[in-house]
């Protein structure tokens, strides 16, 4: 349960970002660059399996949305500190 709320957490988070009337492009390179930071934090020993789907469908949807103007978006973002740095953030 703790793996599967850890991995939800910024899906939720972004969900309820990118529903507000101030919703940038930037704010759904921030809540995907948390989501694959969560992912990437999850044990491989104890969920296996999870930790391959979530990968699989992460890899697939971040393949959709890389769109080099979405990327100028992100980066260009007054709120963007660095913290996030994507060039290719597919996990292996």
């Amino acid at each position: 349960m703790r793996a599967l709320s850890c991995t939800l957490r910024p899906v939720k988070q972004s969900i309820a970002t990118l529903e507000s009337q101030s919703c940038t492009l930037a704010d759904c390179f921030f809540g995907l660059a948390k989501l694959g930071t969560a992912i990437k934090k999850l044990p491989d020993n104890d969920h296996h399996t999870f930790r391959r789907q979530c990968i699989s469908i992460f890899n697939h949807r971040y393949t959709e949305f890389a769109d080099l103007a979405y990327l100028l978006c992100f980066f260009l973002d007054p709120s963007y500190t660095g913290k996030f740095y994507i060039i290719n953030a597919i996990i292996i």
